[in-house]
Formats: structure tokens, C-alpha cells, sequence
């Protein structure tokens, strides 16, 4: 599942976690959201882990640069 999905799903969980009157229902789509959640981090660990996610370096500003 792509990002953009991830991001997708999660508005939806919440919109129907605020639409909704039954509690079932809400304690529902709460554990849909947190099981996407959890699912995005472990995937997020993943590319860090095997080097698939490479952090661009920090900008540091020099005394020349002004």
C-alpha cells in the first residue's frame, strides 16, 4: 500500500469515526486506524532499516555563507 493510500485511509477512519452515532461502530474504525497506523511504522522501520530511506544532510549555515 502506497503512502498516499495510507494518508487516504486514515481521513476516512476519521470522518467516519466522527460521523458516526453507534459506538460499535466507532471503536471499529478506530482499530481499523490504528492498525494502519501501526502497519505505516513498521513499514517506516523497514526502508530505514534496509536503507531503502536515505535522509538527505542537514543544512548547517557557515560564517562565509552571510
Amino acid at each position: 500500500m502506497c503512502k498516499c493510500s495510507q494518508k487516504m485511509l486514515g481521513k476516512i477512519y476519521n470522518v467516519m469515526m466522527g460521523e458516526s452515532i453507534r459506538e460499535d461502530i466507532i471503536m471499529m474504525f478506530g482499530q481499523f486506524h490504528t492498525q494502519c497506523a501501526t502497519l505505516g511504522g513498521k513499514f517506516l522501520q523497514l526502508n530505514k532499516d534496509k536503507g531503502w530511506l536515505v535522509h538527505p544532510p542537514l543544512h548547517q549555515h557557515n560564517a562565509k555563507d552571510k
